[in-house]
C-alpha cells in the first residue's frame, strides 16, 4: 500500500471517530437543552444552546459528506 492510499485511510478513520465524537457531544446537549427547557430556564440560554446543537449537526453533515466522496485510492 503506498503512502497516500494508507493516509486517506487514516483520514477517513479519523473522521468517522470525530463525526462519532460530535455525535455523543450533541446528544449530551440534547439532553442538557431537553432539561433546560422543561425546568423553564432563560429562553435566551436554551435558544442559544439549540444553535450549537445545531451547528454539531451541521458539521456531523460536513462529515459524513466528507466520507462519502469518492477516493481514486480505492
Amino acid at each position: 500500500m503506498d503512502t497516500l492510499a494508507l493516509n486517506h485511510m487514516l483520514n477517513e478513520a479519523l473522521l468517522a471517530d470525530i463525526g462519532d465524537g460530535m455525535d455523543s457531544i450533541a446528544g449530551r446537549l440534547t439532553d442538557v437543552f431537553d432539561g433546560w427547557r422543561r425546568m423553564g430556564a432563560d429562553p435566551t440560554a436554551v435558544e442559544f444552546l439549540g444553535t450549537i446543537i445545531g451547528e454539531l449537526g451541521w458539521w456531523r453533515g460536513r462529515i459524513d459528506a466528507a466520507l462519502e466522496v469518492p477516493s481514486e485510492t480505492h
